[in-house]
Parts: structure tokens; sequence; C-alpha cells
């Protein structure tokens, strides 16, 4: 058994369970399928995440019921459904986020601002990349970074010269 479908199978023990059995009646498939769609949208509206819509697969059914379950999640905008072995499972959705509206008063200028989203706090790297980017092109920093490495080159093997340099003269200095 796969790790993540114990995760699944622990987490839906928890929950209050509504059950539905598929099998071969049609007749009777067609009428769970109707009752399953208007569990599952109760609780994507309701959003309850205390209750889960179990559907059990018989061995009986057909590709084409298994698919209108998947096809009736997409179309009904369901986030958060699973499926393995014999069974399928419908969760109900986590509640939005509300973002408040804050009222925010310019001092200077006597307005009243509405600041729609809160400001996102960045980071060091974040305002510096925002800075780089916002003045220097890639191609800029490309040619600054060669200039670098040019002049890196440069100072090292200036002084591995001097030091052959003076290493000569002492040993010019040895020998005489």
């Amino acid at each position: 058994m796969d790790f993540a479908i114990c995760n699944i199978e622990k987490e839906i023990k928890r929950k209050k369970q509504i059950k539905f059995t598929l099998d071969n009646n049609e007749k009777d498939n067609k009428r769970k399928m109707e009752m399953i769609q208007y569990e599952a949208l109760k609780l994507k509206y309701t959003q309850d995440t205390a209750t889960v819509v179990v559907i059990i697969l018989s061995d009986s059914i057909t590709y084409g019921d298994f698919i209108s379950i998947f096809d009736m999640c997409l179309a009904d905008g369901h986030n958060r459904y699973a499926s393995w072995d014999d069974k399928f499972v419908i969760f109900g959705e986590w509640p939005q986020k509300k973002i408040e509206k804050s009222d925010f008063i310019c001092f200077l200028c006597n307005d009243v601002l509405t600041i729609k989203q809160p400001p996102l706090k960045l980071t060091l790297i974040d305002l510096v990349k925002n800075k780089i980017n916002q003045y220097y092109t890639p191609q800029g920093l490309y040619v600054l970074l060669g200039w670098f490495v040019l002049l890196t080159i440069f100072l090292i093997s200036k002084r591995k010269s001097s030091m052959i340099k003076s290493k000569n003269i002492s040993i010019a200095g040895i020998l005489n």
C-alpha cells in the first residue's frame, strides 16, 4: 500500500462518511450519481471539511461510469477528490481566506486610500533583484561580469609577474 493512500485513508476515517456503492444496475446508478452530485455540491458550498463522499466501485461498473464521476468533479469545480483501488472520495472545500480591506489615511494629502491587498513584505534579496532589474538589462550585467573577470585576471597575472621578477632578482643576487 502506498504512503499517500495510507494518509488519505487515515484522514477519511476521522471524518463523517456519506457512502454510495455503484454496481451493475444502470437505473439505480443514475439516481445515485444525482445524489452523489448533490451531496458533493453541498460539501463544496457549505465548505464542510468534516464530511466526505465515499463512492465504492464494484467490479461490474463500466469504464464510462467511472469517467463520469471524474467529469462530474471537473464540471462542478471540485478541487479535492481522490481515487484508488475500488474507491473514489470527494472532499469538502477549504474555506477561502478572506482578504480584509484596510483604509489607509494619507497624512500629507488628507485623502483616504483603499488598499485592496495588504502589501507584501519583500526580503532583502528580492529588493536587490527588483532594483537591479529596474535599472540593468541582463546583457548589461553580463558585460559588467565580464569586466570584473578580466580585471581579476589582469590583477592576478600582474601579481604573479611581480612575484616572478622578485624571485629572479633574488636568484640573480645569490648567483653574483
